[in-house]
């Protein structure tokens, strides 16, 4: 199976869908040679996440990534579902009760099997779970950075290519991140955004505004694309951030947005001037970055305490509740990397 930074959506409605998904994963994970032990173990995190849509919200969706940084893998699930939520979590959290008849014994036994696991719940409006899980040989070097990132990107239905694309590199003092979004959908989509996402991999080091300015100009044959780079600084807290065309950039302090602007223009066609901009944000900042599959109309006081959970969870309800539905869609989720308490 072939490894990409696409997300993998997994639609789970009925019983014979949790096969499938299982099935799936357990290729994906055979393919970055991960033990048959934790085959075994993601299998089961698959299946109880799998009988909790079915049993309690009548359907919903598995989305699978893959995290890579350097050569050392892990993989993310997260589940989401419309359902009517979880009135008491902690009586949900203790074995059989979500899944009474399954093997694992329902959410605490992906808790425990999970390396990482998170969850948000509301009432009459469904849930978010979080799975992620490592080789453990490497888990000391996916988990070295002091930032820390999850993003959904999943190509518009029907087609077999993403127009939007995005990487993000590490460093000492913080990560650099690119999201393009190809004009349009399909093939011319996606070379736009696979050029620029090869000129990033090979030149990330220069200065934000220098990057942009290449990419531009080897973007010149393509159909061009919208994107951003955002260099951020776990130091210093600064992020600066180049940004052109329809994609949005937010930093979010206490439920509050702050834009981070983006000026007119196409990249890969001429630019008057192309314009860098410096923002600062606090140690308990969120930072969302998200093409235009992703509706901007979101307001995070709906989700009372969301910006402390898990990026991975804010991710699933941005995709969840604010997918437009007719477009390649991509929404990255980043924040300083909480303390151990």
């Amino acid at each position: 199976m072939e490894i990409t930074k696409d997300s993998i959506r997994l639609a789970v409605e009925e019983e014979s869908q949790i096969t499938s998904a299982r099935r799936t994963v357990a290729a994906l994970l055979k393919s970055m040679n991960f033990s048959e032990k934790k085959i075994s173990d993601v299998s089961i995190i698959v299946t109880e996440l799998g009988t909790n849509l079915i049993k309690h919200c009548s359907g919903g969706e598995l989305i699978v990534r893959v995290i890579k940084v350097c050569d050392y893998y892990g993989l993310e699930i997260i589940s989401v579902d419309n359902g009517p939520g979880i009135k008491d979590i902690s009586l949900a959290m203790k074995d059989g009760f979500t899944t009474a008849g399954t093997l694992g014994g329902g959410l605490g036994a992906i808790k425990r099997l999970s390396k990482d696991f998170d969850f948000y719940t509301q009432a009459g409006k469904g849930s978010i779970f979080l799975s992620r899980i490592y080789d453990d040989r490497f888990y000391g070097e996916i988990n070295k950075h002091s930032l820390e990132f999850s993003a959904i990107s999943i190509p518009k239905d029907g087609e077999d290519v993403n127009g939007d694309g995005y990487d993000i590199e590490f460093s000492n003092t913080g990560a650099i991140l690119l999201l393009v979004d190809g004009l349009g959908h399909g093939i011319s989509a996606f070379e736009a955004s696979t050029e620029a996402i090869k000129i990033f991999k090979n030149y990330y080091t220069e200065k934000v505004l220098n990057l942009m300015e290449r990419i531009n100009k080897a973007l010149f044959h393509t159909r061009g694309c919208a994107g951003i780079i955002a260099l951020i600084n776990a130091i210093d807290n600064i992020v600066n951030f180049v940004g052109i065309g329809n994609i949005s950039a937010f930093i979010i302090d206490d439920s509050i947005r702050k834009t981070m602007v983006s000026q007119n223009g196409i990249i890969g066609e001429n630019i008057f001037r192309i314009k860098e901009s410096s923002y600062n944000y606090n140690d308990n900042s969120v930072l969302i970055f998200h093409s235009d599959g992703i509706s901007a109309n979101w307001n995070l006081k709906d989700y009372p305490g969301i910006e402390y959970r898990d990026p991975a969870i804010l991710a699933g309800i941005l995709y969840r509740d604010f997918a437009r539905g007719n477009d390649d869609l991509t929404v990255i989720v980043g924040r300083k990397k909480k303390k151990a308490e």
